[in-house]
């Protein structure tokens, strides 16, 4: 039986992913699974924007799984723990959700988290 100290590690953290990008880390891919019209009106630079649909078809290959993914949404709740849950589901080792989601992200490079 597996117990919650055991559990993989299902989220990142907002300074692990600065660390990781200003460290040039040359596999890491930001997905945000918002809404077009979410990720039109703001988005962490360097992400794509992909829905859960397209995430299957886009990024399903030998490639990709290589990769570290981390999914993005408004806050960090349900549409990018689905999207990490079902990355790894496919085969994805390293599919992560970003905690605090833009709004975190926002809030942590220019105060504001009124996005």
């Amino acid at each position: 039986m597996k117990t919650i100290m055991n559990a993989p590690k299902t989220s990142i953290s907002l300074k692990e992913i600065k660390d990781m990008l200003t460290g040039k880390e040359p596999n890491v891919q930001l997905v945000d699974v918002r809404s077009k019209e979410e990720y039109d009106k703001h988005h962490v630079p360097e992400a794509l924007n992909l829905s859960a649909e397209e995430l299957k078809s886009t990024i399903d290959d030998e490639d990709s799984k290589s990769k570290t993914i981390v999914t993005i949404c408004n806050h960090g709740n349900q549409r990018s723990q689905s999207a990490a849950q079902l990355l790894r589901d496919l085969g994805f080792k390293n599919a992560y959700f970003l905690e605090g989601g833009t709004a975190g992200w926002f809030e942590e490079m220019d105060g504001n988290s009124n996005i």
